[in-house]
């Protein structure tokens, strides 16, 4: 009987020095609070679109105020050698880039080896990686972020904005096609909305073109500027997921009334999601195939 009385007195002062214990890991975990993060807050983005590259990058932030940094960009021309393509927050503006964006006491986020992303065969990047700049929601906003190549060279960069109330959705005013020479002048807007799946809703409300041009093709292409022909490119889409679908046969065309105008849409899919579509040329045909009307999706 006394070893019985033995054996529960010893299970019972285990017992309660596990929870004291348990008590003082919780009180010591919790420690000071750091400054966090804005509750609830939106990511912040940067839109990026400029004639050598498209794309977004997209910033979440963890309650320690460290991100995850999400690239999600397309470009032909860079190029990437191992892990050598850094993406930067800095101060001071796209036309003039300042130091890096980093806090007092916190190693340099942006230059030590292991914040990069990489591009594929294709020039395509959907990287991530998560950081901490010793800065939260509110500090990053507004400042510069840029990607590099491996040579160094800024190929894209843009400011750092709340998200949009409609994330998935894009879209383009028309204007002139360039150099284009006719009496045509075509006007409207082009709006873009993706689903979970990537598939769209291609919706135009536009004018000025041809009366009753019927089987005309609208389509987003490649080049990501209105600013030469060349630029502008042919069809946007991606090889390696769906064939080309920017055909009359497969619905990407509007038909105009007697005043040169139509409201419309159809749904598409050319394998890209919003984010690499985003900066690219949208552009409208008349009726001989002739490029009409251009405008860069936003």
């Amino acid at each position: 009987m006394k070893l019985f009385l033995s054996v529960i007195f010893a299970l019972f002062v285990n017992v309660c020095a596990g929870a004291q214990g348990v008590r003082h890991l919780k009180k010591g975990a919790t420690g000071k609070k750091g400054k966090k993060g804005k509750k609830g807050s939106k990511p912040l983005i940067a839109n990026l679109g400029n004639p050598s590259g498209a794309g977004r990058v997209t910033l979440r932030f963890n309650p320690d105020d460290s991100m995850l940094i999400h690239i999600n960009a397309v470009n032909v021309n860079a190029m990437c050698d191992a892990n050598d393509c850094l993406l930067r927050i800095s101060e001071g503006t796209c036309d003039s880039i300042g130091q890096d964006f980093t806090a007092p006491g916190y190693e340099d986020a942006w230059s030590n080896g292991e914040n990069y992303y990489t591009l594929d065969g294709n020039g395509i990047s959907r990287n991530a990686f998560v950081t901490n700049n010793g800065y939260g929601y509110s500090e990053n906003y507004g400042k510069a972020i840029s990607l590099s190549d491996s040579t160094g060279a800024v190929w894209a960069c843009s400011t750092l904005m709340s998200e949009s109330t409609k994330p998935n959705t894009v879209s383009a005013s028309i204007g002139l096609y360039p150099n284009y020479q006719g009496n045509l002048r075509p006007s409207g807007t082009v709006t873009v909305t993706f689903d979970y799946d990537n598939t769209f809703k291609f919706e135009y409300n536009i004018h000025g073109l041809e009366n009753n041009c019927v089987g005309c093709g609208i389509h987003i292409h490649a080049g990501v500027s209105c600013e030469t022909h060349e630029q502008v490119m042919g069809h946007g889409w991606n090889a390696d997921f769906v064939r080309d679908l920017w055909k009359s046969q497969y619905g990407a065309v509007y038909n105009t009334d007697g005043n040169g105008s139509e409201s419309s849409h159809f749904y598409l899919y050319n394998g890209w999601n919003v984010g690499i579509n985003y900066g690219h040329a949208m552009v409208l045909h008349g009726q001989d195939g002739t490029r009409l009307g251009c405008g860069i999706l936003h």
